[in-house]
């Protein structure tokens, strides 16, 4: 691992700032969302080819609704 990086987005298409401060990314069926650019610091020294991986932590159909 070369780094890590908390991800928070608070504006942009299909972002919603809801009334108890919470945002949240209005995602309709079969739709596809992407989000701002971001930039993740890493070491000077490594490969030229390099492999992302994504976790998402905070996925609710229905936010703050008993499902």
């Amino acid at each position: 691992m070369l780094s890590t990086l908390a991800m928070q987005q608070g504006l942009g298409a299909s972002v919603v700032n809801l009334g108890n401060g919470k945002t949240v990314a209005r995602i309709a069926a079969g739709a596809i969302f992407e989000s701002a650019p971001v930039q993740i610091p890493v070491v000077a020294r490594v490969p030229d080819a390099l492999t992302l991986r994504m976790s998402l932590s905070n996925i609710w159909r229905f936010r703050g609704h008993p499902s």
